[in-house]
């Protein structure tokens, strides 16, 4: 499963402003305590931050902040590419609640997106992107640096999902109880429902803080966890490149799992918040699971892994580069590796409380 979403056209005005060198954006040398721009200085992504530890205090911090994002093209006779206009637009939502008392720490993130596009190849709207993601971490700090974790996570897509056909299409549908559905001459078959397949998990263990700075902050986690994935009934594409006239689909089933996982993050900000950037690993090897009775795979065979990492560069305070990544695999669940990539010129507003703002 991979989506690759960037609009080159928005892209390439703001490099210009990239290639200008510092002192050519302000004109008047003399304005002190004038906002900065947002011009990338190589000299502060080395030093900013090297020794400054990032500092705990007590209180709420909230924040959110969000994005649209369009793409409009029209070709008429251009040799090599369709006539038609391609239109594609969506929308993003990023929000936290942290709190923090003493040795106690509450993380909260909710992260949402959604995308639309329209090509003269199919001349109806697509669902090209679809996430809803929520966590919350609690942490009991035995130490400043060290304690105990606990969490709880949720993954789903929020709206029906369709494979589109430019052309009539055979399906065959292998489905839970070993018999074959044949579709045939379908220029659209619907996958998966409203919030399907879900993913639920729970993890209980300890975590690590072991290097907290402004440019670099390290937490790893390590533990038991258990994962539901609610999929039953849904449907996957598994095609078999070497049957051209018709595309292989299978039937997904419900998936209960419990065992040893890990975790690692990483996060930090640079220049003023001008660059951010996380990123995340994790792995799961069930150790209890309910495979079929026909599965032999071993538990480290159906060991689950997930990445996701991202980095947003702002040229103002309501325009970013943004990219995004996020890989899965859940071998019980779908046998396949599922990619995620997205590059988005976004435009939005942020805002949160003070207090999260200087330590972000």
């Amino acid at each position: 499963m991979r989506s690759l979403s960037v609009s080159l056209a928005s892209v390439s005005c703001f490099l210009p402003l990239l290639l200008t060198p510092r002192g050519a954006v302000a004109q008047d040398d003399g304005l002190e305590g004038s906002d900065p721009d947002y011009i990338i200085d190589a000299d502060a992504l080395a030093v900013e931050g090297e020794d400054d530890a990032t500092e705990e205090k007590d209180g709420v911090d909230w924040r959110i902040s969000t994005a649209a994002t369009f793409n409009l093209q029209d070709n008429r006779n251009v040799v090599g590419q369709q006539s038609g206009t391609s239109i594609g637009f969506g929308f993003k939502l990023d929000g936290g609640l942290d709190w923090r008392s003493g040795d106690h720490e509450l993380r909260n993130n909710l992260n949402l997106f959604a995308g639309l596009q329209r090509t003269p190849a199919i001349e109806r709207f697509v669902k090209s992107q679809d996430a809803l993601d929520a966590d919350s971490t609690y942490l009991y700090h035995l130490l400043d640096w060290f304690g105990f974790f606990g969490r709880v996570s949720y993954n789903t897509t929020m709206f029906r999902g369709d494979d589109i056909r430019a052309e009539p299409t055979n399906y065959d549908v292998a489905n839970l109880d070993g018999t074959t559905t044949e579709i045939r001459d379908a220029t659209t078959l619907n996958l998966t429902e409203m919030f399907l397949p879900s993913r639920f998990r729970q993890s209980l263990g300890v975590f690590a803080q072991p290097y907290r700075t402004t440019p670099l902050n390290i937490e790893t986690r390590v533990g038991g966890g258990a994962r539901q994935s609610l999929a039953n009934g849904q449907l996957a594409i598994n095609d078999d490149e070497e049957t051209a006239d018709v595309v292989e689909v299978e039937e997904l089933d419900d998936v209960l799992q419990a065992g040893a996982e890990a975790a690692v993050e990483l996060w930090g900000s640079l220049q003023d918040k001008r660059i951010i950037y996380r990123a995340s690993a994790e792995a799961m090897i069930p150790l209890a699971n309910n495979q079929p009775d026909d599965d032999d795979r071993s538990a480290l065979e159906l060991t689950n892994f997930n990445a996701r990492a991202s980095v947003g560069l702002r040229f103002v305070e309501w325009a970013s580069l943004d990219y995004e990544f996020a890989t899965v695999y859940e071998p019980q669940l779908v046998d396949q590796v599922q990619i995620r990539n997205n590059l988005l010129l976004t435009f939005g507003v942020a805002d949160g409380s003070a207090s999260a703002e200087a330590a972000e």
